[in-house]
């Protein structure tokens, strides 16, 4: 795994298979696959997460098959 340590991100951003500590996402579409990824004490302003391959699966078979927005984790 990459680890991203205290830097600021935005517009798209492969979150699969990368960790990331106290970064900023701001503007942001974060795609996750459905791979490891590891966030701690990470800001999120005006950021999507947009799911797909595994991930989108599993949402949909959850019956939840929209984009997410994130406001803060």
């Amino acid at each position: 795994m990459a680890i991203f340590a205290k830097l600021n991100f935005q517009g798209r951003v492969e979150l699969d298979g990368n960790e990331y500590r106290a970064c900023a996402f701001r503007n942001c579409v974060l795609i996750y696959n459905g791979g490891k990824v590891d966030v701690k004490f990470c800001s999120f302003e005006n950021a999507t997460l947009e799911c797909t391959d595994a991930a989108a699966r599993t949402l949909q078979s959850l019956g939840q098959n929209e984009l997410l927005s994130l406001r803060r984790l």
